[in-house]
């Protein structure tokens, strides 16, 4: 058995790598579609736009998935933690 203060931190720290991947994932296929997306406007529409790396946008990305993860895991345990575990199976069967 657990503590709860343990079950919280692994409910957190799951949520946090499962937001981490997924906004690795994102940031670098939506960074790679950024770019082929100024190559071929530039191409077609405006000869001189310039493609920069958004390191401000990726950081704000971050931050906000790490923050919505944390608060989607803060929420769900609070519900694990509320109901006793026998009452929780009870309710599934």
């Amino acid at each position: 058995g657990m503590s709860n203060s343990e079950l919280k931190k692994l409910i957190i720290n799951e949520s946090l790598i499962y937001g981490g991947l997924g906004s690795i994932i994102g940031v670098t296929l939506g960074t790679i579609l950024s770019y082929l997306f100024c190559i071929g406007t530039r191409k077609v529409f405006m000869p001189g736009m310039i493609w920069q790396f958004p390191f401000i946008t990726i950081l704000c990305v971050l931050a906000v998935s790490a923050a919505a993860c944390v608060i989607a895991a803060l929420t769900s345990s609070r519900k694990v933690f509320k109901d006793s575990i026998v009452n929780s199976i009870r309710a599934i069967e």
